[in-house]
C-alpha cells in the first residue's frame, strides 16, 4: 500500500520569478445521513479523568471522546491509511515554494464551520493552536510545545525571544497561513504540516475557553497575543488556569462529530451527544447514532457485559486469548453479534527513561530484554492472537511488508536467555556486591562515575543530593568509590493483563533473581500514569520512575521527527531521555529532505531507524497484537480496520 497525497478538484500553477505556487480549489463530498437514533455504551478499562487533550499534554484514558469531539483538522487520513486534505474544512489551499526555501500553506476555510453551540469557526481558531500550545506559557502549563515546530520563527517562539511567531499569519477572517522552515523542507508526510506537528492534529481550538482576555493579532509580521501577561511565564496562576482546562469539558466548544454532553467521573461515565453543527467528515458522513455512552469497566467481564447487553461494542486487543476464541465462538453461534478483525497499530512495551540510574546503560535494556520470556508471554495472553516484534511496528505497515525479510534478518530477537543477560551485566561492570566486593548473589552493584550518578551535576559526586538517584540507594564506599544497584523502579499500567505477566517473569522469577536484579513495581493508572512517563510537567521532569509498562497505539503516519532529539531544546519531546545521534539522524531523515513521493528513500531511512532502535532499546517492543472488535449486529455499516478504528468508523454506522 502507498500512500497518495490529495483530493485535487482543480489545480493551477503560477510561476513567477521569485516562487513556485499552486493552487488547489476543494469541493465538499455529497452529505451521507444514514437513519438518525438509538444509542451505544462502550468500554473503557482504564479509569477516566477527563482530560481532553492528550495530544498536547500526554494521557490517553479519554482518547475515545477526544477524537469523536475534534474532526474538523485541515489534513486527516482515509480508510486506508492516506493522507489528504479534509475537503470539508478547506475551501483554497496556496503552496508557494519561497526564494529562501521555505514553504507557504494559505488556508481558506469554508463558511460554514461551526463549534457545537453554533459559534462560527474561525481562521483564528486555527491558528491559535499552534500559537497557545508552543508559547513559554503553554509549556509551563505542561505542553510539549512541539505544536507548530516546522514552522518559521519556532524556536525564537517557543523560548520567548520574539513575541511574534513569524511563521504563522492571520489574514483574513476565513485565511491564515503556515510558513515551514527551508530545514524542514521537503517533508514527506507533507500535508501532515498542516497539522501542526506529528503529537497534534491542529484542530480549531476554543480560544476564549482557553484563553480568556488574551487576544491573538497579526499586524503583518505574524500572530502574537496582545497582552503583555501572556509572555510572563513564572506567572504559575496562568499557567495552571490553562493547563486545567482541558478537564473544563462543560466549557470548551468543540468541532467534532459529537459533544460531551455528561462526563461524571465519580460514576465514570461520559456520554457523547450527536454535535448538530457538524456538517460530515472527509467522505461526507454525518454521525447517526444519536448518543455514546462510554463507561468505566471491569477488563476481566467485557465479552459477559457484551451478552447482557450492558455494553454494544467491545475490542479485544488486550484480552487472552481464551476470551477472544470465546468472543469469536459467539458470534459463529449467535447473529445478533458481528466482528471486524485486523493486525492492529498497536503494541505492548517496556519504556526506558535512559538518562539516569541502570536505566542509562545499554547493557541493562538489553539484559532485561533477555529476561523476558515473550513467547510465553504471548500465548498467555493471546492464545495465538499476537506475535513478537522488533520495535515500534506492525505488519499492516505497507513499509514493514516490503521489507520483512531483511528487518528480521538484521534486528535482534531476543529470544529468552538468562545465560546470555548475565554475560551482558558482566561486560558492563555490575560484578560487586552492595559492600564493593566481588559479587556472590543478591542485588548486583557497580562502581559509577559522577556523571552516571548524577547527570544533572556538576561533575562532582554531590553524594546525597543526586537528583539521578531519587531513592537514595547509592552507596558511598570508604575508598570513596560511589556504587550503584541494580535496581529497578518500575511503574505499570494498573490493570493491564500484560502488567500482571510481567509481575511474575520479572519481580517472581529466580532467574531474574539469580543473575542479580531487583525490580520495585507500583501500579498506577490514568493521568499520573502519563504524567511520569511523558515528564513535560515541571513536577515530574526529573525521574522517580525509569521503566513502564504500558500498550501504546501506532499511527498510520509514521513521524517521529524529533522524537528522540539530541537537542536540549526539545528534550521534552525526547520523553525516554536517550540522547543517540545515530537513532535521532535516522528518525528525522526518513521525513525531513524528503519528497513526498519518495516512498523508497523514506522505508530504507525507516529500515535503518528500526535497526538502531533495537540494538539500544529506548523501549522493549514486547508484542503486536490482532485487535478483534465484537460488537451488537444492530450496529450497521460500521467497517473498521488498522488505519480506520473506532472513533472515525462509527460517525459512519448506524442503529437498525
Amino acid at each position: 500500500m502507498k500512500k497518495t497525497l490529495a483530493l485535487l478538484v482543480s489545480v493551477m500553477m503560477l510561476f513567477c520569478s521569485s516562487a513556485f505556487a499552486e493552487e488547489q480549489t476543494f469541493t465538499e463530498p455529497e452529505v451521507i445521513q444514514n437513519p438518525v437514533g438509538g444509542s451505544i455504551t462502550i468500554p473503557t478499562t482504564s479509569a477516566m479523568d477527563s482530560n481532553f487533550e492528550k495530544d498536547s499534554y500526554g494521557g490517553g484514558s479519554d482518547g475515545y471522546s477526544q477524537e469523536l469531539i475534534h474532526a474538523y483538522n485541515l489534513a486527516v487520513t482515509d480508510r486506508d491509511g492516506k493522507l489528504l486534505v479534509n475537503p470539508m474544512v478547506v475551501d483554497k489551499l496556496d503552496t508557494t515554494e519561497n526564494e529562501d526555501g521555505s514553504k507557504t500553506y494559505t488556508v481558506t476555510l469554508h463558511d460554514d464551520l461551526y463549534f457545537n453551540d453554533g459559534t462560527q469557526i474561525t481562521a483564528m481558531n486555527y491558528v491559535a493552536y499552534p500559537l497557545l500550545f508552543t508559547s513559554p506559557i503553554g509549556i509551563a502549563s505542561g505542553a510539549y510545545g512541539t505544536a507548530g515546530k516546522y514552522f518559521v520563527g519556532y524556536e525564537d517562539f517557543k523560548t520567548g525571544a520574539n513575541k511574534v511567531f513569524t511563521g504563522i499569519r492571520l489574514l483574513d477572517t476565513l485565511k491564515f497561513s503556515y510558513t515551514v522552515s527551508a530545514e524542514n523542507t521537503p517533508f514527506y508526510y507533507e500535508l501532515n504540516m498542516l497539522n501542526c506537528s506529528q503529537y497534534s492534529r491542529c484542530y480549531p481550538l476554543d480560544w476564549e475557553a482557553w484563553c480568556p482576555g488574551f487576544t491573538i493579532k497579526d499586524d503583518g509580521e505574524g500572530c502574537y497575543i496582545a497582552e503583555d501577561e501572556w509572555y510572563d511565564k513564572t506567572n504559575t496562576e496562568l499557567a495552571s488556569a490553562i493547563g486545567n482546562t482541558r478537564f473544563a469539558w462543560d466549557k470548551v466548544r468543540t468541532d467534532g462529530p459529537y459533544y460531551l454532553s455528561n462526563v461524571d467521573l465519580s460514576a465514570q461515565v461520559t456520554e457523547l451527544t450527536i454535535n448538530p453543527y457538524f456538517k460530515g467528515n472527509w467522505a461526507g458522513y454525518k454521525p447517526s447514532i444519536e448518543k455514546i455512552t462510554i463507561v468505566k469497566s471491569n477488563q476481566a467481564t467485557l465479552l459477559d457485559s457484551l451478552k447482557t447487553g450492558e455494553l454494544d461494542w467491545v475490542n479485544l486487543k488486550n484480552q487472552t486469548g481464551a476470551t477472544i476464541d470465546a468472543a469469536l465462538d459467539l458470534v459463529e453461534s449467535d447473529s445478533n453479534f458481528s466482528e471486524e478483525h485486523y493486525n492492529a497499530l498497536y503494541y505492548g512495551k517496556i519504556f526506558f527513561r535512559c538518562d539516569y540510574g541502570p536505566y542509562q546503560f545499554v547493557k541493562v535494556r538489553q539484559a532485561i530484554n533477555y529476561l523476558i520470556d515473550k513467547d510465553a508471554m504471548i500465548n498467555e495472553l493471546f492464545n495465538g492472537h499476537g506475535s513478537t516484534i522488533c520495535g515500534p511496528v506492525s505488519s499492516s505497515y505497507w513499509m514493514y511488508e516490503e521489507n520483512e525479510e531483511e528487518i528480521l534478518e538484521r534486528t535482534n530477537a531476543y529470544t529468552y536467555n538468562p545465560t546470555k543477560a548475565v554475560e551482558l551485566l558482566e561486560e558492563d561492570g555490575w560484578v560487586l556486591d552492595e559492600n564493593g566486593n566481588d559479587y556472590v548473589s543478591g542485588v548486583r552493584w557497580k562502581a559509577v562515575t559522577p556523571e552516571e550518578y548524577n547527570p544533572w551535576g556538576n561533575g562532582e559526586y554531590d553524594f546525597g543530593n543526586s537528583k539521578g538517584d531519587p531513592q537514595k540507594r547509592c552507596k558511598q564506599l570508604a575508598d570513596g568509590r560511589v556504587i550503584m544497584p541494580l535496581q529497578i523502579e518500575w511503574l505499570s499500567y494498573e490493570g493491564l493483563a500484560l502488567c500482571e505477566v510481567l509481575d511474575v517473569q520479572l519481580c517472581q522469577s529466580s532467574a531474574v533473581a539469580n543473575a542479580g536484579f531487583k525490580f520495585n513495581r507500583t501500579p498506577l493508572s490514568g493521568s499520573n500514569f502519563w504524567n511520569y512517563l511523558n515528564s513535560s510537567l515541571d513536577d515530574y521532569f526529573y525521574p522517580t520512575y525509569g521503566m513502564f509498562s504500558s500498550a501504546t497505539t501506532l499511527y498510520s503516519i509514521f513521524d517521529q521527527t524529533y522524537r528522540y532529539s539530541t537537542d536540549p531544546e526539545m528534550i521534552r519531546s525526547n520523553k525516554n531521555r536517550i540522547f543517540d545521534k545515530e537513532l535521532d539522524e535516522h528518525t528525522n531523515n526518513m521525513l525531513i529532505g524528503r519528497e513526498p513521493d519518495d516512498d523508497e528513500g523514506f522505508a530504507r531511512e525507516w529500515v535503518e531507524h528500526l535497526v538502531r532502535f533495537n540494538e539500544i532499546l529506548p523501549e522493549i517492543a514486547l508484542y503486536n497484537t490482532e485487535s478483534y472488535s465484537i460488537f451488537n449486529s444492530k450496529i450497521k455499516n460500521y467497517e473498521e480496520n488498522p488505519h480506520y478504528t473506532f472513533a472515525y468508523a462509527i460517525v459512519e454506522a448506524y442503529i437498525e
